[in-house]
């Protein structure tokens, strides 16, 4: 059980916590053990319980909910295109605010949601739409002795789509930096410092790299923010932070697009939404929902699969992370 002053403070909340917490915990060995037909409804109400947990630890008063806070706009369209919005006040809106994160203000759809996922919407397209999805990074962080302050922050962001040509590129980056959040402030990069002379001459410095035909990195750069401080390891972390925060795994940040024009809601939060709405169709539209899940008929059931089980394994470990107030980054495992 976190120790927080809240909780320390009536018995209300601290047996609402521990029941909540048990709830919790049978209601994802429940999810478990039962297919993608039921799953969502298991992983919802499960997520719901440990909010609850969450406000009771971290939430001001009054901290207690009796409503999602949330409704699907039309259930009628491809499972992608359909929308969840705000509604009211409700368990959505105080976890949000227990961990402070973003919400979403209007209808938003299931789409944009997996999306910006990270880890999940960079991994596996759901329906047609076309980018922003969320992207991995891979920072240039300072390691051994301190560097002088007033260099350059530099990153490379890995695109899943065919680069832009030449001609094109300082617009099609326009266009990409608006769309995401973390890069306000960021351009693409310049020419390191000359190569010395004895290396003789070199290629013309570009900052796009080709991998595949649907696929590039581009490096980017970042003035520093405090040019007199020294650039440390620990400064160059606590900056890319602010960017791109790790995530689950040490050394894995990911870009986020945007949700309706603004930041998304936190990862734990964005699988409240995927969540309530995959749970909401297993409830009332259960023929439309079990269809979805044909694998010979249906061209979101890996997807819907991939999600559910994403998130048995995601929510437990987000949910510790909003208990504690911190991140607590696992290694990734070694594969054959």
């Amino acid at each position: 059980m976190p120790k927080t002053a809240r909780l320390a403070a009536t018995a209300s909340r601290s047996g609402a916590f521990s029941a909540a917490m048990r709830q919790f915990e049978e209601q994802i060995a429940a999810a478990r053990v039962v297919s993608a037909v039921t799953r969502p409804i298991n992983l919802y109400y499960g997520l719901v319980q440990a909010g609850y947990a969450v406000a009771a630890a971290h939430a001001a008063d009054p901290w207690s909910f009796s409503r999602h806070g949330l409704t699907v706009v039309d259930t009628a369209p491809d499972l992608p295109t359909i929308a969840v919005r705000p509604e009211s006040r409700g368990a959505y809106q105080v976890v949000s605010e227990a961990t402070g994160s973003p919400t979403v203000s209007g209808p938003v759809t299931i789409g944009a949601l997996w999306r910006s996922l990270p880890g999940v919407g960079d991994e596996l397209p759901f329906g047609s739409a076309p980018d922003p999805a969320t992207m991995q990074i891979f920072p240039e962080l300072t390691y051994h002795q301190p560097e002088p302050g007033g260099q350059a922050f530099r990153m490379k962001v890995y695109v899943d789509r065919a680069m832009p040509d030449a001609a094109g590129r300082e617009a099609w980056f326009k266009e990409f930096r608006g769309q995401y959040p973390g890069l306000s402030g960021w351009r693409l990069a310049k020419a390191p410092d000359a190569p010395p002379a004895w290396m003789g001459s070199q290629a013309p410095y570009d900052p796009f790299e080709y991998i595949r035909e649907d696929r590039f990195n581009v490096e980017l750069e970042h003035d520093d923010p405090d040019p007199r401080t020294s650039r440390t390891h620990d400064r160059d972390i606590a900056f890319f932070d602010t960017i791109a925060p790790q995530h689950r795994y040490r050394h894995e940040r990911f870009l986020r697009p945007s949700i309706e024009g603004s930041p998304p809601p936190s990862p734990l939060m964005t699988w409240w939404l995927l969540l309530y709405t995959f749970s909401m169709l297993a409830r009332y539209q259960p023929r439309k929902w079990v269809s979805s899940l044909d694998m010979d008929r249906s061209n979101v059931a890996a997807v819907i699969n991939h999600a559910l089980d994403q998130a048995i394994e995601t929510v437990p470990h987000l949910v510790l992370e909003a208990l504690d107030g911190q991140p607590h980054l696992l290694g990734r495992p070694l594969t054959g």
